[in-house]
């Protein structure tokens, strides 16, 4: 408490500054993260929705094959059925062909969504990198300011202090 005290007005609200932007960084990478899970949440829901429009359209191609299968043999009697075999091999090739193209759509989404995810954490890892290291910098520009710097010259020796020889130092 004595520090702050001795901070004054300038240094305190240098020190609320240092405060709010960590965490306010801090809190912008939270976002962002969440920010991109929201976003990959949406992308595997369109990839659900892909594979299951892909599956109506593929008992839709099914049921279309059979009905014109079904119409030829009525129209054409028994000599048709080579033909209808063929109608219904055709059928069901468009069916897998939807079911494929939908299988495609989703995992493209799916991989949207996880690289969405990714990047969000990136964003969430670099934002905090420069909450911590704006902290940082910011904590030494005002411990130097702020606080004696400690005798680091290497003069004199502290009194007391002694030699790797065991002699003491200052003497001659």
């Amino acid at each position: 408490m004595e520090a702050l005290q001795t901070m004054g007005a300038s240094g305190q609200m240098q020190l609320a500054s240092t405060v709010l932007g960590f965490a306010g960084q801090w809190k912008e990478g939270n976002e962002a993260k969440a920010a991109a899970n929201f976003r990959a949440s949406q992308l595997e829901q369109q990839a659900g929705q892909s594979r299951a429009a892909a599956q109506r359209e593929a008992i839709e191609k099914r049921r279309q094959a059979n009905l014109a299968g079904s119409r030829l043999q009525a129209l054409a009697g028994g000599d048709a059925v080579e033909l209808a075999v063929g109608i219904a091999g055709e059928g069901e090739y468009r069916a897998l062909s939807s079911l494929y193209e939908g299988e495609n759509r989703a995992v493209g989404l799916e991989q949207a969504a996880e690289a969405e995810r990714y990047s969000g954490s990136q964003r969430q890892r670099s934002a905090r990198f420069g909450a911590i290291t704006g902290a940082l910098g910011k904590g030494a520009t005002m411990y130097d300011k702020y606080w004696p710097k400690t005798n680091l010259s290497f003069g004199a020796p502290p009194s007391g202090a002694v030699a790797h020889n065991g002699t003491p130092t200052g003497y001659r």
